[in-house]
């Protein structure tokens, strides 16, 4: 799957379960704010636990769907849309190439996690692909999401 970004919404950034082997060496952990709603989403599109989602913090995150592929969102801070229909929560779909995809937020809830089969690929540095935004590195550049970002 390929994405667009056309709003990052507050704050989105690549998030695994983090860099949990490098804590020693003053690395910090990183990784999804919520793992729970992490781990169900990747289960949704059938990855392992610690496949790349994109981690949704506020905001209305908008993208146009460049390369089709199956999807989910889980986690109480987003409710996805796809083309304008409301996606219930608990299910994975498959969205099209040229479908817009919008994570309206939610009251009652901080973080949504967006994942796609396979994860997105991102490169790995020091065992993880989490955006370390303190530190300037991993997820995809060392920052959050920007609009344009496929």
């Amino acid at each position: 799957m390929k994405i667009a970004i056309l709003h990052p919404g507050t704050l989105a950034t690549v998030q695994d379960l983090g860099r949990t082997n490098w804590r020693a060496e003053g690395i910090p952990l990183c990784g999804a704010a919520d793992t729970v709603g992490h781990r169900i989403a990747n289960f949704l599109t059938g990855n392992t636990a610690g496949a790349a989602t994109i981690e949704l913090a506020g905001g209305k995150f908008s993208a146009w769907i460049e390369e089709g592929g199956r999807l989910a969102l889980s986690g109480a801070g987003g409710q996805l849309r796809l083309d304008g229909f409301d996606i219930a929560q608990g299910r994975s779909v498959f969205a099209p190439s040229g479908t817009l995809l919008e994570v309206l937020p939610a009251p009652g809830g901080s973080f949504s996690y967006l994942a796609t089969t396979g994860g997105w690929d991102v490169p790995v540095i020091l065992d993880s692909r989490s955006t370390c935004l303190p530190a300037g590195f991993g997820g995809l550049k060392g920052r959050m999401l920007q609009k344009g970002t496929c």
